[in-house]
């Protein structure tokens, strides 16, 4: 990933961006970092954390439905600045597929509810995860709770906080 440092007309003042290309080329060009909407993935990072890209509408969850929680983006949009993401989109799942149900989860393996394992694609998924929250310096995750990626005993909410990533459920 790309660090840009810019400022007007390039000069001293400049201030510290991010672009998350990868991201981009992944989840393709959604208006995501803001509610209203940004056309770039590229923000001023004061104080940057991680939410579950699921929460502004993007239908990525294993049912394909949309899930919106507009009342939580506001809320932590009114304190953060929001790097959306979603483990299981990172990991190449696809949308929709059979749910892998957290209780599926056993000795670091998943499978779902057909016994297709998993396993690679949600390690891969919170292993991207984890280096955008790195890459962008965040030091907390708004992750949805339940969820076999996100939950704090799943695949990514584990490798956030093994490394040293708070990982809040909601």
């Amino acid at each position: 990933m790309d660090r840009i440092v810019t400022g007007p007309e390039g000069g001293p003042e400049a201030k510290k961006h991010l672009h998350f290309p990868d991201v981009f080329a992944i989840l393709g060009r959604r208006k995501c970092l803001r509610p209203q909407g940004l056309q770039k993935m590229t923000a001023i990072l004061e104080k940057p954390v991680l939410v579950s890209l699921c929460w502004y509408g993007t239908p990525c969850r294993y049912h394909g439905r949309p899930v919106a929680s507009p009342a939580k983006i506001a809320a932590l949009h009114r304190r953060y600045t929001l790097i959306p993401v979603c483990p299981e989109l990172l990991g190449g799942l696809p949308v929709p597929r059979p749910g892998a149900p957290l209780r599926n989860k056993r000795n670091g393996c998943i499978t779902d509810r057909t016994g297709e394992d998993l396993t690679a694609s949600f390690r891969a998924g919170a292993q991207t995860t984890l280096e955008i929250a790195q890459e962008a310096g965040a030091e907390r995750a708004y992750l949805v709770k339940g969820s076999p990626s996100c939950d704090r005993c799943g695949f990514t909410g584990e490798l956030l906080l093994a490394h040293g990533i708070k990982v809040i459920n909601w």
